[in-house]
């Protein structure tokens, strides 16, 4: 007796646009510039990809300082950094380029802003990764969590909205956005 499987394979497929977005960074940076170049963190979580880069020439590195040749290209991972980091290479002189994606930055941006508006940010938390990392220290004001405050919640693109439901908000996260711009 066999047991029949059914597979639906799902389309479309493969990588979102920030990230293919990053790898293609990579890709052309070393075709412009040759080997070896340095990304700071894996480029996206996926073992396959970091590996094929590593055959390329790329050297990941998880801080600044272990980047022995200051003259090579440093690339930004797909999942941003904090705003130390662009700093900090500044003032090495290193020459960098940002492939985070346009998606986590606009985050980055819409956190700053409505704590800067009063609104304390609270991170839903969960598989480890440096985006929340990235968030928490591109924000001025330590992240607190205070009663009776206007709150936001933000997280990581793969949490999904039954998750944000389940919490029961007393406002929707869109009613939050909406009251802090027109603060």
């Amino acid at each position: 007796m066999t047991n029949k499987i059914t597979i639906h394979l799902a389309s479309p497929r493969g990588f979102c646009a920030g990230v293919d977005r990053a790898i293609e960074i990579v890709k052309k940076t070393i075709k412009k510039y040759g080997s070896p170049i340095y990304v700071r963190h894996e480029i996206v979580h996926n073992k396959n990809v970091v590996e094929d880069l590593k055959k390329q020439g790329v050297i990941f590195v998880e801080k600044l300082d272990e980047i022995k040749d200051k003259d090579r290209p440093v690339i930004f991972s797909a999942h941003g950094v904090p705003k130390s980091i662009p700093e900090s290479a500044k003032l090495k002189k290193i020459f960098f380029i940002d492939a985070t994606c346009p998606l986590v930055s606009k985050v980055h941006r819409e956190a700053e802003q409505l704590n800067k508006n009063g609104f304390q940010i609270l991170r839903m938390k969960g598989i480890p990764a440096p985006y929340p990392l990235a968030i928490k220290n591109k924000l001025i004001s330590k992240i607190l969590l205070k009663i009776n405050q206007l709150m936001i919640l933000i997280s990581k693109s793969f949490f999904s909205y039954e998750i944000f439901a389940e919490l029961k908000l007393k406002k929707s996260v869109e009613q939050l956005i909406n009251e802090a711009r027109k603060k």
